[in-house]
């Protein structure tokens, strides 16, 4: 379902571990995360216009990966988009 919607992480995540031929286990490995906080961070909301910074810095901590590897994927999304 994440990934079909595009208020989550699923949906920026999916397009590119797809464009990347990997498997979400593979995806989560190359981007230094367990599988599970891969899922978790695909079941996070995407930033809201307007506390991007927060939103970010929050899903970041959650998820243990770095707000400016978050970053990236958004621009990658929106760049593929």
């Amino acid at each position: 379902m994440s990934a079909r919607d595009g208020r989550f992480w699923g949906a920026v995540l999916g397009p590119l571990r797809a464009a990347a031929g990997m498997a979400p286990d593979e995806h989560a490995a190359a981007l230094g995360l367990m599988p599970t906080a891969y899922a978790l961070l695909a079941l996070c909301w995407r930033p809201r216009p307007g506390r991007e910074a927060d939103d970010m810095a929050s899903v970041a901590g959650y998820a243990g990966i770095d707000v400016a590897v978050l970053a990236g994927f958004l621009r990658a999304a929106a760049g593929s988009a």
